[in-house]
């Protein structure tokens, strides 16, 4: 019997006050693979996956996308293995005083470096308002399942 692969792709983003640490906005959503990120699933699984990115334009995500459309940061991030065929990808970001943004963009990247960065997905979200004061915290989670 044959078997096809299907990936699904979730984020929670979650704006919080840094002093307090009470969350002050939840978004959920669903946000899709970029035909590069597919391409860098069959060559190297998600073993690359290991920056995640933020940014500040809400252009409709397309499946030929191969940036972010205004990044304004990237960090470090390393998965979790949840349980068989889960992975999830969680970074906090904090930002310094003089620093204010709308945040309504994210995905997940192959590397630290803009240019020549491959990224995995892309989602656009209702947007977060961050500062010195209020942080960021997003939770991408990716379901590989066979059908």
């Amino acid at each position: 019997m044959e078997k096809k692969l299907k990936i699904y792709v979730n984020a929670t983003i979650e704006s919080f006050n840094i002093h307090t640490k009470k969350i002050t906005k939840t978004s959920k959503v669903h946000n899709l693979i970029v035909d590069i990120g597919l391409n860098e699933v069959i060559d190297n699984g998600l073993s690359n996956i290991g920056h995640m990115a933020i940014g500040t334009d809400n252009t409709a995500v397309v499946a030929g996308g191969t940036q972010l459309v205004v990044e304004i940061k990237r960090e470090a991030v390393s998965n979790t293995n949840e349980s068989t065929g889960i992975r999830e990808y969680d970074v906090t970001f904090v930002f310094n005083s003089g620093e204010s943004f709308t945040l309504v963009e994210a995905g997940l990247f192959n590397s630290a470096i803009v240019s020549g960065s491959t990224m995995l997905n892309r989602l656009v979200f209702a947007g977060h308002d961050v500062n010195v004061d209020n942080g960021v915290r997003i939770k991408i989670t990716l379901t590989l399942t066979a059908v």
